[in-house]
């Protein structure tokens, strides 16, 4: 038997029997379920190391907080982390919005599932919303770990001392600084950079087509530099598309830069 204002999942009314585990109940016209909840923009493309928001809108109401947002990696759970000290996965509303940090992940693409509610048994899937890429390169993340003395296990601190990475392995044990400055980083280049990759293979005199280490942030099209010559683009599973040939090699490690200004 079921009164006003009961959980979907089952409530109590007048005879019930109290039930082994308590259920919240909050009176009429209270929310009891998601009713819409979507990534700010469709899908997001996110490093394979980590660290990248990812921002969830909706009809997300405030009593089912807090928020979680999982990825199931290799069958098993990893929340994505708020980003706040000492709120681990919890997450909580800010101006109708949440937001969350993807945690390192074999290249592929994955469904986010967001729980709330008592015990968190609410749950809404959004099927093939994340597609995990390999991280590309910034400056921004080797001029921060410059600032650092030369002891600190910040990561690289130039591009040429990273190695050519294709996907195929993660690394899951980051020290804690290289994290933290590698998220910061892609956040800064997010709101004033442009997104940066090397090749992978050499490109010959000829060729059309790039084949880069990373894709991320690299829209469906437009414009990239190439040493200091400017290319227009298609992006493509396997590369970046040039719309006229080569006029010279280069090199494995060249830089190819995302023209943001196009």
């Amino acid at each position: 038997m079921k009164g006003y204002g009961d959980i979907e999942a089952g409530g109590l009314g007048y005879g019930d029997l109290t039930p082994a585990v308590p259920l919240l109940e909050r009176g009429y016209g209270s929310p009891s379920q998601i009713v819409r909840i979507e990534i700010e923009n469709g899908s997001i493309e996110v490093s394979h190391l980590g660290g990248s928001a990812i921002k969830l809108i909706g009809i997300l109401p405030s009593a089912l907080e807090p928020y979680r947002a999982v990825l199931t990696i290799n069958n098993q759970e990893y929340f994505l982390y708020s980003g706040i000290a000492g709120q681990g996965s919890n997450l909580f509303l800010d101006r109708d919005s949440l937001t969350c940090f993807s945690p390192p992940a074999p290249v592929g693409t994955y469904d986010l599932k967001i729980r709330c509610g008592v015990n968190f048994t609410q749950e809404i899937v959004i099927s093939n919303a994340v597609k995990v890429l390999v991280r590309n390169r910034n400056s921004e993340s080797y001029i921060l770990n410059t600032l650092f003395p030369a002891h600190y296990a910040t990561g690289s601190r130039n591009s040429l001392l990273d190695p050519i990475l294709d996907g195929s392995t993660t690394d899951y044990k980051q020290p804690p600084l290289s994290v933290v400055l590698s998220s910061a980083s892609h956040r800064l280049q997010e709101i004033a950079g442009s997104p940066r990759t090397v090749l992978k293979t050499r490109a010959l005199r000829g060729d059309t087509l790039l084949l880069c280490e990373s894709l991320l942030g690299f829209t469906s099209s437009g414009q990239l530099w190439l040493q200091d010559k400017l290319f227009s683009f298609t992006k493509e599973a396997t590369g970046l598309r040039l719309s006229e040939s080569l006029k010279k090699s280069y090199p494995v490690g060249e830089d190819v830069i995302y023209h943001a200004y196009s």
